[in-house]
C-alpha cells in the first residue's frame, strides 16, 4: 500500500497534503507519528470527566493536526466539537457525548488506513 492508498482509504485530501509538502515520505512519517498523538484519548476522558476546557483544548488541538495533515473528515467532525464547547460550559452534556461518537467514527477511519499502510510497509 502507498501513502497515496492510505489516504484514498480514509478519504484523506491527497492533493492537497501533496501540494502542502510535496513529500510522499514526509507524509507518511507525520502520518505514522499521528497514531501516538494522544489528543484523541485525552477528549474522551475530559468529556467523562465534563472537563469541558481540557475536552476543548485537545479537541482543538485535534482539530489543527487533522487539518494540516489533509484528514479533513476527521477535521469536519473535530471542529463541530469544539464549537460546542468553545463556551467552556454546556448546557447538554449529551450533546458532546453525541459529537464525540461523531469523532471517534472519523479518528477510528484515519487510524485504521495509517494503520494498514503501516503494516504494508513492514
Amino acid at each position: 500500500m502507498t501513502i497515496e492508498e492510505c489516504y484514498s482509504m480514509m478519504d484523506g485530501d491527497w492533493d492537497g497534503i501533496k501540494r502542502r509538502l510535496g513529500n510522499e515520505d514526509l507524509i507518511a512519517r507525520l502520518s505514522i507519528k499521528f497514531l501516538s498523538a494522544k489528543e484523541y484519548s485525552e477528549i474522551g476522558i475530559a468529556i467523562s470527566e465534563r472537563d469541558w476546557e481540557k475536552a476543548f483544548l485537545n479537541a482543538h488541538t485535534l482539530k489543527g493536526v487533522a487539518l494540516n495533515l489533509g484528514y479533513n473528515d476527521l477535521a469536519k467532525a473535530t471542529s463541530n466539537l469544539t464549537e460546542l464547547l468553545r463556551p467552556r460550559k454546556l448546557d447538554n452534556p449529551r450533546e458532546a457525548d453525541r459529537l464525540y461518537l461523531s469523532v471517534t467514527s472519523e479518528y477510528n477511519k484515519v487510524i485504521n488506513a495509517i494503520n494498514a499502510y503501516k503494516d504494508s510497509t513492514l
